[in-house]
Order: structure tokens, then sequence, then C-alpha cells
């Protein structure tokens, strides 16, 4: 019996280490249209970004819109997967001395090892082209995209994009 409990014990400190995917949304102004329900999805040609657009596409259903061939907004569905050890950066106005890191580098660590895997959603108006939401989740991980996919589009669209918070303002250097 004692053996049984250890396990459980076990099983549930492995649980709550489980890496959880990190999500940063936003609604850019003037945000979605109370009106918009239709829907359209553009997927970057990998196979990263082609297996999230189903998922993406299933989510956004459950979320009340539909799918559209002449829709109100256009979906683009785009992945990443990188290194632990590699930062992301824009170099903006700031200029490429002086990066904006959106993720520095993480130190080479013996057990922390695995690739950040990153989703990335951004909603436009179909017909002005104009960009309405953006929402990414990362989640560091040693298992592949296809296997944090799911998790990756719960994270970014765990909320309507109707209902995102609004983009703060752009940061100076």
């Amino acid at each position: 019996m004692r053996e049984l409990a250890f396990i459980f014990a076990a099983a549930g400190l492995l649980a709550a280490c489980t890496p959880k995917p990190v999500a940063t949304v936003a609604s850019l102004p003037p945000g979605i249209p109370a009106g918009a329900q239709t829907f359209a999805i553009v997927a970057a040609p990998d196979a990263g970004s082609q297996a999230a657009a189903p998922l993406v596409e299933a989510r956004l259903r459950r979320l009340g819109y539909t799918p559209s061939a002449t829709p109100d907004l256009r979906v683009e569905v785009s992945t990443a997967a990188r290194a632990r050890t590699v930062g992301a950066f824009t170099p903006g106005k700031c200029g490429a001395s002086n990066p904006d890191w959106i993720d520095p580098p993480a130190e080479k660590r013996l057990f922390e090892g695995g690739k950040l895997l990153t989703l990335n959603i951004r909603t436009l108006d179909a017909r002005t082209g104009m960009p309405l939401h953006q929402a990414s989740a990362t989640l560091r991980s040693d298992a592949g995209l296809a296997e944090a996919q799911a998790a990756l589009t719960n994270a970014a669209l765990g909320v309507d994009p109707r209902e995102a918070p609004k983009a703060a303002a752009p940061r100076g250097c």
C-alpha cells in the first residue's frame, strides 16, 4: 500500500512540473467588430503551421465563428521552433546594436534542454487587411511541435479574440 501511495505522489509531482504554454494576446485598435462572425484560415506552408490550422479552426468554431469562402476575418497561422539558448528579438527603432528582446537566450544547463515551440495567430480584417488581433503561445518542451499543438492552440485562443485585452503602447528605446 505504501508503494502505491508513493507512485501516486510521484505522478502528482510530475504532473505539477509539466510545462504550460505562456500566451501573449492583444486586441489591436479598433479590435474585432462585433458583427464579424466568419473567417478563413491562411496557414504558412511549413508542416507545423499546416498541422496547427485545423486545431485553430476547431477552436474558432467552438468560440462561435464560422468558416466562409467570403470571410469577415482572415486568420494567419504560423509556427516556429528554436533551441532555448537562442533568443528572439526585434531590431525595431532601437536598432540592431540595442535589440528589443522578446525572449533573451537562456543559459545552457544540464537538465533544461528542449526547444521553445511557438504558435502565432494573427487576425486581419479580410476586406482591408488591417490587423485586429494577435495571439501567440510558447511552450518549452522536449517533444516535437506536433505533440504540443493542442496545448499551444488552447493557450493562444483561450479568450475569444473579441474579448482580448487592448495592445499596450509601443515601448521607447
